[in-house]
This record gives C-alpha cells, sequence and structure tokens, in this order.
C-alpha cells in the first residue's frame, strides 16, 4: 500500500516534523545521473520543462511537464521523488509531501497560463487512490486523469496562499 503524503505548504522534515521552506529551480540533466531511477536527459531532449523541488539544499523530487495548448492543460510525463522519499527504496521518507507539492508548481504553472489549473498526467495503477484522495484527481479512462480547477485552486491555496 502506498503511504499518503501530508499536504502542507511546506515539506514536513520526518525526523523531527519541523516545516521546511522550499523552493523550485529549472533544470536540463545532460546525461542520466545515478541518483534517479529514471534518465531526467530524456524528457529534455523532447522539449519539457523539468523542475527540481529543493529543501535544505538537497533536491526532493523532480517532475516534467509541458503545455498542451489544444487541451487547455499542462501534462506531467513524469514525477520522480528522490530516493531519500521513497518508501520503496528508502524504508521511509526524509520529507512528507513533496509529490503533492510538485503537482501543486504545475498547477500553480497553469493558471499563469490561462488553463485555469488543470494538469492531466497518466497514473501509476498503484497510487491512483492517493492521486484522487491527496489531490482531488479524476479518473478519465484507465491510468488517464487530471487535477481539474476546483482541486487546483485547493492544492495552490495550501503551498501557495491563493491562486
Amino acid at each position: 500500500m502506498c503511504q499518503e503524503d501530508e499536504i502542507m505548504p511546506y515539506l514536513k522534515r520526518m525526523c523531527d516534523g519541523k516545516l521546511v521552506a522550499t523552493y523550485f529551480r529549472k533544470i536540463a540533466p545532460q546525461s542520466r545521473e545515478p541518483a534517479w531511477l529514471f534518465d531526467w536527459s530524456l524528457p529534455v531532449k523532447s522539449g519539457e520543462t523539468i523542475l527540481e523541488l529543493m529543501a535544505d539544499g538537497i533536491s526532493q523530487g523532480r517532475i516534467a511537464f509541458h503545455a498542451e495548448a489544444d487541451n487547455l492543460c499542462y501534462y506531467v510525463d513524469i514525477l520522480e521523488t528522490a530516493k531519500q522519499n521513497n518508501t520503496y527504496i528508502h524504508g521511509h521518507k526524509a520529507y512528507d509531501g513533496v509529490g503533492a507539492h510538485l503537482f501543486a508548481e504545475v498547477a500553480r504553472r497553469s493558471f499563469a497560463a490561462g488553463f485555469d489549473g488543470y494538469v492531466a498526467f497518466i497514473a501509476k495503477t498503484n497510487i491512483i487512490g492517493y492521486y484522487e484522495h491527496q489531490l482531488g484527481a479524476k479518473r478519465i479512462g484507465g491510468q488517464l486523469m487530471y487535477i481539474d480547477t476546483d482541486a487546483a485552486r485547493r492544492l495552490v491555496h495550501r503551498y501557495y496562499g491563493g491562486d
């Protein structure tokens, strides 16, 4: 069973419960990096935007996405939490809230781009319930999901105080 992230305006450092400020930076890896399961140079080659979520000076997760202007949304191609936040690899999470925080940033950018907060993505089957419950995402069919305006507004409000 997937352990759910607590949604909050910061990341929670699990060792001491402290809320830690975060920031995003745009990156463009040129080759495979051993610290990550996914080869993040691949979305660079296809023109995706890649953002890295930073806390305590360390990368906590990454997300690759692109605009789908015809569908008036951003499409998330890849999301990966850093190994220290992946319970399947590390056994526990160093920080709580990484996945939701990554989606909140893309939703915020969706509002700024005039897409009304819409974000689409294909979910792994074992975490569809997480996306529905924690992010307010809805299923289109199969594993294709989306975050609509209301769900995006709630996410953005939690992390940024409004849209």
